[in-house]
């Protein structure tokens, strides 16, 4: 006791000793700051960018989601049915550079080339269908996929069933690779994505209830000149011939979770790279706390390139605070 009474009177001497140099209290500052957004960002909660459509319609490609850590750090695990924010299980960090292991286990967002600062791994939202000790199985029944859970069909009323279409996005600024010795940062590079969105048939183009799009983004179908659509509950097979949505019987192990996404034609989970191990777990997916229809990966690039349709096209105002 002696001793921690000790060392805490040595850090409020020293943070409150006077005539300290500008440069110190800087340096003082910028610690405090670091240490709270470190101690924040890992035990209470964070901000999470939705990158992918995988859990449309609940989700939406540019959500910035809420997600609670406190929850499964000291009070429980995560439950059926509910969606978890965790670290891309395939991503492998560069454990042979210290600066960049750390950049990337706890910054991330965007790579920094001149530093040799790498992005972290993309956070992901999935929905936890089976948890530990449960037996959990997917087949194709009439063409359709369905998933079983210690024996008896699973209900899913979260399930995306309107079908997606596939549409070529730009993104980016600049139009050329590197500015003399500096190479652009790729999320700066002018390009085309190919994405796919949930699409409602019954609705055109310009009054979709989820993303703007226009037909002249659509990729077409060669053999019928219109559209390409996937339909959201059809079977999904791999180049090689197997079809993801037939699995197990699988007990899941301690530890482990099966996730799968909301809309899984477009989801890549559990299915292809198998139980998500709870250490990667982040936190529960809170609210949004706001959303804006755009491929970029920081919200104010679509504001430059649209300053004025962004606020009535890109805002997705209705999803400002919405709970999940």
């Amino acid at each position: 006791m002696t001793k921690v009474k000790k060392l805490y009177n040595n850090i409020y001497a020293y943070f409150t000793k006077p005539n300290k140099s500008i440069l110190q209290e800087w340096l003082e500052a910028l610690i405090v700051v670091g240490f709270a957004f470190f101690f924040i960002k890992t035990y209470i909660g964070g901000l999470y960018h939705v990158p992918t459509g995988s859990a449309e319609p609940n989700l939406l490609v540019g959500d910035r989601v809420v997600g609670n850590k406190i929850v499964y750090q000291f009070l429980r695990r995560p439950k059926r049915g509910e969606l978890v924010m965790f670290d891309d299980p395939k991503f492998q960090y560069d454990i042979n550079n210290k600066l960049n292991y750390l950049w990337q286990k706890y910054i991330g967002i965007i790579s920094i080339p001149i530093l040799g600062l790498e992005e972290g791994p993309v956070n992901v939202v999935k929905r936890v269908v089976g948890i530990p000790g449960d037996t959990v199985e997917g087949r194709v029944e009439n063409d359709e996929t369905v998933i079983y859970l210690n024996g008896k069909q699973l209900e899913e009323p979260y399930l995306n069933i309107l079908p997606l279409i596939a549409l070529n996005k730009k993104v980016g600024f600049l139009n050329f690779d590197s500015f003399g010795p500096i190479r652009i940062p790729e999320f700066l590079r002018g390009r085309v994505r190919q994405v796919t969105y949930t699409y409602d048939p019954k609705v055109d183009f310009e009054h979709q209830p989820y993303y703007n799009m226009s037909k002249d983004e659509a990729v077409i179908n060669p053999y019928t000149l219109e559209p390409l659509l996937l339909l959201a509950k059809s079977p999904t097979r791999l180049p090689y011939g197997r079809v993801v949505d037939n699995f197990g019987p699988f007990v899941i192990p301690e530890g482990k979770y099966w996730v799968m996404g909301d809309s899984r034609k477009n989801s890549e989970d559990s299915r292809f790279w198998g139980f998500l191990d709870e250490s990667l777990v982040q936190g529960k997916a809170s609210f949004i706390l706001y959303s804006v229809d755009s491929e970029e990966p920081v919200w104010f690039f679509e504001w430059f390139k649209r300053p004025f349709s962004f606020w009535t096209k890109c805002v997705r105002w209705t999803r400002i605070f919405k709970g999940l």
